[in-house]
């Protein structure tokens, strides 16, 4: 399925039944039976569009420019951009962070076409919006997020307890004295 992680106030925040930032649940196309805008952009449904069976033959499909795969990203995007812009709103995240078992340079095309489509669906007037930035944990991401978890929830200090404010503004971790986030 696609979904993701909430970190709110530098914590994992998983909701009240476990299932926070399953964004594949969100809905679509206002006026017909809801479905779920996983329903509509799946892997599988990827893999269909282009004809191949494995994410390295998927990449050689977009490098060639396959028009099928072209327009299943651009789907994808018009799909996610009203939910992502929802999510912009409700949390008001710093950043969205895109991962999985695409490759990545299809990511970072979607990734392209949701900067052209979140605007069309944003009020005017907020100052700043959410980074969408490219993940490096590629096809590890939901694993290593899920196995994080039980540790984190463990043996993890406090998230204040380990960042503190800059003269400049920008947040630096107190423990190994580097690593700024904007």
């Amino acid at each position: 399925g696609m979904g993701g992680g909430v970190i709110l106030g530098g914590h994992p925040y998983r909701g009240a039944s476990g299932n926070a930032g399953e964004f594949g649940h969100t809905f679509v196309q206002p006026g017909v039976k809801p479905q779920p805008v996983g329903n509509y952009i799946t892997l599988e449904s990827l893999y269909k569009e282009a004809g191949v069976a494995q994410p390295k033959a998927l990449e050689e499909e977009f490098q060639h420019r396959n028009p099928k795969v072209l327009a299943w990203l651009e789907r994808a995007a018009e799909l996610l951009a009203p939910g992502l812009v929802s999510v912009e709103s409700l949390l008001d995240p710093e950043a969205l962070i895109f991962g999985g078992r695409i490759p990545q340079s299809l990511i970072a095309y979607l990734l392209d076409r949701l900067a052209e489509q979140m605007p069309l669906y944003r009020l005017p007037g907020k100052p700043l919006y959410p980074k969408l930035l490219l993940g490096q944990a590629q096809q590890d991401t939901a694993c290593l997020g899920a196995a994080t978890l039980p540790f984190y929830e463990e043996i993890a200090p406090s998230h204040h307890l380990l960042l503190k404010k800059t003269g400049s503004g920008a947040t630096q971790s107190a423990v190994s004295g580097g690593g700024f986030l904007d």
